[in-house]
């Protein structure tokens, strides 16, 4: 797994932003529950398989932003781009690595009670552009 700097205990929340190739049009949870963020927290940590970053040739199928939120107010994020099922690189400021494991899954499966919102990501989805709410256009009469 991969070595984070903080323990659990510090995180407050998880935000999650997930797209599949367009980041403008993207989709976001917040994820509270205590279960739910040591069950991120272990996955990334303890659960999963990580190797030397491989270069992949081809665009990602889907981009999904791991944002710890911490008590203190400050923030990690790491990126997963996944290249098909079981297949893609995590990465953040301070490591990149490729991983067979299916982080996919914490979107499609373990997040799904959450709350989902839209959020635009306007430039590259690589950037560390904070996401921001697309906020809908007045109603015409």
């Amino acid at each position: 797994g991969i070595s984070l700097p903080f323990p659990p205990e510090e995180v407050e929340m998880i935000t999650l932003t997930y797209h599949t190739g367009d980041p403008s049009d993207s989709n976001c949870r917040e994820v509270t529950g205590p279960e739910d963020i040591q069950a991120i927290y272990n996955l990334l940590s303890y659960d999963i398989i990580v190797s030397a970053d491989r270069a992949q040739r081809k665009e990602p199928e889907s981009t999904l932003y791991i944002t710890f939120c911490m008590l203190d107010g400050t923030g990690y994020k790491i990126t997963y781009d996944s290249f098909g099922v079981k297949s893609g690189t995590l990465s953040a400021d301070d490591f990149s690595c490729f991983t067979p494991a299916d982080i996919g899954w914490i979107w499609h499966q373990l997040t799904t009670g959450y709350e989902t919102g839209h959020v635009s990501i306007c430039v590259d989805p690589n950037a560390t552009e904070t996401p921001v709410p697309i906020e809908n256009p007045p109603a015409s009469h």
